[in-house]
């Protein structure tokens, strides 16, 4: 069995509690056209000005749009990196994020590569963008961890042999890290394949 040297995450739902940016009125995010809209968006083939254009007006609700970051995660995220795994953000998302990342906390330079989903014209669940992310850390996919809160992403990332975590909460994907890797010198341990 392969052991592990690296951890890949996704952003949101994984590092933030939110799933969805605060764009879309929850009842249009099934919207078939909202969705495609979406792709569109974190594809690189449609604005953000586009996008937010082409949006009904979102009633004013008195708040503003905030990430809430999960920062007991993004800290473990740096500890395993500083004990010598190698890390990875794998984002669905759109030109200009990693700017709000960072104003967030969330910076790309905590991360050893940092793969966001419009640079390469598709999205999660397409399996070039693990290999895109795997083969960029220098190791096979097999070798990696891969967290996300999405079950299409979880499964393609299975699929090629990762190591993987749907995250649902905070504490339980801080829990199974724990137990998938330890902070000593030693690097992680070698858990079995597929979901954890």
């Amino acid at each position: 069995m392969q052991s592990l040297s690296a951890v890949i995450f996704d952003f949101h739902g994984v590092l933030t509690e939110s799933t969805l940016p605060g764009l879309v009125l929850p009842e249009l995010q099934s919207d078939p056209w909202v969705a495609a809209a979406v792709e569109q968006l974190e594809t690189g083939s449609l604005s953000m000005a586009d996008f937010l254009a082409a949006l009904p007006p979102r009633p004013p609700s008195g708040r503003a749009f905030r990430l809430t970051v999960r920062d007991r995660l993004v800290e473990r995220a740096a500890q395993l990196r500083a004990s010598g795994l190698r890390t990875a953000l794998l984002t669905n998302t759109f030109r200009g994020f990693a700017g709000i990342r960072a104003r967030a906390g969330v910076k790309d330079s905590d991360f050893d590569v940092v793969v966001e989903s419009w640079r390469y014209g598709m999205r999660k669940p397409a399996e070039a963008l693990y290999r895109i992310t795997s083969r960029q850390l220098g190791t096979d996919p097999a070798a990696c961890a891969y967290l996300d809160d999405e079950a299409a992403n979880v499964a393609a990332a299975a699929a090629l042999g990762m190591t993987t975590l749907q995250v649902g909460d905070e504490q339980s994907a801080l829990d199974w890290l724990a137990a998938h890797f330890t902070l000593a010198a030693v690097g992680p341990s070698a858990p079995e394949k597929g979901r954890g």
